[in-house]
């Protein structure tokens, strides 16, 4: 598929008077002798567009002649644009009519193979830190995203990333493995799309078990009552608590993905069962969330594919906040159903929310001579006894500019909305702006 990014259709087959045609076509004999020639009246060729034909016809064998040797792309660079064929390309072409096509071989370059406005796009993008240059890197590229590898890609859509991944898929040596192109809703999980959490971090509903020495069937917090749920470890006592919210689709994933975060920590970065936990885990925990391990953090993904990380990135301290709660309220729950003996949680304190202070942005402020004299347009403007919209306008600018109301905020802004305070100082903000909207809005 030399310089396209589009699956190509069955080679057309071509009659000798289709060559003698088209070599007396590029020698610029007239159209109606060459009908004359070479086809009868009914001929397809010529009731359905002679010319249309024998353009499309060399179009097709230049196609052919790049599939059969890529490098030729430079050579026949003005051939493609329509230009003028000599003698000598049209016998190359000829030849490569029936001439079988190149196969593409992963160490090939994508400009190779690829339109130069596809290729363009490809070789933007980056490897590891490492930009693609080779077709084995832009197969290692879809197969580390997975279906969706395409979106970050400018211009490429997906229709067009089809067409490539088909054309890779033609060829043993670059075809993509099937199995990194997963994206399976989780209504549709079987057991066959589950595995055992090992190295890699997994989704919780890709997950079939957590490591024996990890997976809290001896934990040592487990409760020693009889237990209310029949949750045999921890991966099971985890599914079970988000059973609860099945019927709230928010709830339910804002507390999935917290104690998705919590079992993958546990297993793969603390080597501790989630049951195992006491309060000094706990603490690691809390700031973990702060600078997460490298191990469980990457760009945005499917999370069935094999790129999914459970972090982007580090968390703001009210989300750090929430992490915390979510996982308290949980293991309040895991006690109450005597699965858990105690809630090591309690004796942790949620991370602070408080932040520094930035300093005040005005770098896109008005400076204070245009300020006045825009304020000065504006009163000529409302002199005149008709002008009530531009009284209204005035009012709203004066109001954003002491204010620093948005201009959306300002267009809902309401006399009826104002309220008094028990500020003095906030008492006459408001009166100011009352007695202003009421004084230029009638």
């Amino acid at each position: 598929m030399a310089q396209n990014s589009s699956v190509t259709l069955p080679p057309l087959s071509y009659t000798r008077s289709d060559f003698a045609a088209l070599r007396a076509w590029v020698l610029r004999i007239p159209l109606e002798r060459i009908a004359s020639l070479y086809y009868s009246d009914d001929a397809p060729q010529r009731t359905h567009g002679l010319e249309k034909f024998l353009t499309r016809m060399r179009h097709d064998l230049i196609e052919r002649a790049l599939v059969l040797n890529p490098f030729l792309a430079e050579g026949l660079a003005k051939a493609r644009l329509g230009g003028a064929i000599t003698p000598t390309i049209l016998d190359m072409l000829v030849k490569a009519a029936d001439a079988k096509p190149a196969r593409p071989a992963p160490e090939d370059l994508i400009a190779q193979w690829f339109r130069p406005g596809t290729a363009k796009m490809l070789l933007g993008e980056t490897l590891l830190g490492h930009h693609l240059r080779t077709l084995a890197d832009l197969k290692r590229l879809i197969e580390l995203r997975g279906p969706t590898w395409w979106r970050p890609v400018p211009r490429i859509g997906e229709q067009r990333a089809r067409a490539i991944e088909r054309w890779l898929n033609r060829d043993a040596l670059t075809a993509i493995d099937p199995q990194t192109q997963l994206q399976i809703p989780p209504e549709q999980l079987g057991q066959g799309h589950k595995t055992e959490l090992s190295a890699s971090p997994l989704p919780l509903e890709r997950i079939a078990a957590l490591p024996s020495s990890l997976d809290g069937q001896a934990g040592k917090n487990r409760a020693r009552d009889f237990c209310f749920i029949r949750a045999r470890n921890d991966l099971e006592a985890v599914h079970a608590y988000l059973g609860k919210f099945r019927h709230q689709p928010h709830t339910f994933r804002a507390y999935q993905r917290e104690l998705e975060r919590l079992v993958l920590w546990c297993v793969l970065v603390r080597k501790c069962a989630l049951s195992s936990m006491l309060v000094d885990d706990c603490e690691a925990y809390k700031d973990f969330l702060s600078d997460p391990d490298p191990i469980l953090v990457g760009p945005r993904q499917g999370r069935f594919t094999p790129r999914w990380r459970p972090f982007a990135g580090r968390l703001s301290p009210a989300s750090q906040k929430q992490a915390v709660q979510i996982i308290r309220t949980a293991f309040v729950w895991l006690v109450n159903v005597r699965y858990l003996g105690g809630n090591p949680w309690v004796a942790v304190r949620d991370p602070s929310t408080e932040q520094a202070l930035l300093p005040m942005q005005i770098e896109r402020a008005l400076p204070a001579s245009l300020w006045e004299k825009t304020l000065a347009y504006l009163d000529e403007l409302c002199a005149d006894p008709f002008a009530r919209q531009m009284r209204a306008a005035r009012a709203a600018i004066l109001l954003m500019g002491e204010s620093g109301l948005r201009r959306s905020e300002a267009a809902s802004a309401l006399v009826s909305k104002l309220r008094p305070t028990d500020s003095e100082e906030l008492w006459h903000s408001t009166s100011w702006a009352s007695e202003a909207s009421g004084a230029w809005c009638p």
